[in-house]
């Protein structure tokens, strides 16, 4: 069993082995010297003082803290003493959330602008900010639940906006799979569908949607000899003028395609999560 030692709120300090439950053996509670402000270091200090004063049992402190392992907590006020672990202690409400008499939902958010701004353009009568709550950040935003929501859209926001605060510790990826050009159109043959795209209805979106900022080419399907397919290769414009390839489009004799694209990992993630059987 390791000790943990909390540092609390004066008026907590009494009242939380009856109110959790947990054994005064396993934890030891105190607070900051009232009228007194602690820096980042000194909170720390002070409750290892109090519990070493506590428990030392005619220790000394080196003999003391050096005889077992301790976890050391602190629960509001001053939550950055151990920036690493500050979302392990301070309490911060996230949201609000309103139901009419008629069932309509409201949904006071706390959140990022990058976060309100994702919400804005996928519902766009919401994810403005709020005058209330009012705090120093100004940071709440207003959501209202319409018709352009899921029940899943509206839980993802709600965990976006906990994992602001509690934080969210990547999972360790995978090296990512990798396969060959040959490997990629034989794929194509197994699971591509014909007519929904062609190499000549890419070009025209391409040259529509962006005109001279990208260089399109428009190649035959096959070498001469027929025996290899070609690829139309399209080139963008960076803002400095760089002129970058982003793409291969292959079309097959049978009128499947096949894309390779320069794009982001969280780009390929979000087309593989949507087309399983893609992007990789």
């Amino acid at each position: 069993m390791m000790k943990k030692l909390l540092s609390l709120p004066p008026n907590l300090v009494e009242s939380f082995h009856d109110v959790t439950g947990f054994s005064r053996e396993e934890y030891f509670c105190t607070n900051d010297p009232i009228g007194h402000k602690l820096g980042s270091g000194g909170g720390t200090t002070w409750l290892l003082m109090q519990a070493w004063q506590h428990e030392g049992s005619g220790q000394s402190l080196d003999q003391w803290l050096s005889g077992e392992r301790r976890i050391v907590l602190h629960a509001g006020g001053q939550s950055r003493r151990l920036p690493a672990y500050a979302p392990s202690g301070k309490r911060v409400c996230f949201t609000y959330i309103y139901q009419d008499d008629d069932g309509d939902v409201i949904i006071l958010l706390r959140t990022t602008a990058e976060h309100a701004h994702a919400i804005r353009q996928e519902h766009k009568n919401t994810g403005i900010k709020s005058a209330f709550p009012k705090n120093k950040e100004r940071d709440w935003y207003s959501v209202i639940v319409d018709e352009t929501f899921t029940a899943d859209d509206v839980y993802g926001i709600l965990d976006q906006a906990a994992l602001n605060i509690i934080g969210n510790e990547p999972a360790e990826e995978e090296e990512p799979e990798e396969v060959s050009l040959s490997e990629s159109l034989a794929n194509a043959k197994d699971f591509g569908a014909v007519g929904i795209v062609t190499k000549a209805s890419i070009i025209e979106h391409l040259a529509e949607t962006f005109g001279d900022k990208v260089e399109l080419n428009a190649r035959e399907n096959r070498t001469p000899n027929g025996k290899l397919l070609l690829s139309d290769n399209h080139f963008a414009y960076s803002p400095e003028g760089k002129r970058v390839c982003f793409t291969y489009v292959y079309e097959d004799d049978e009128g499947d395609i096949i894309i390779l694209l320069r794009t982001t990992a969280k780009h390929a993630k979000k087309i593989h999560s949507e087309h399983v059987g893609t992007c990789i």
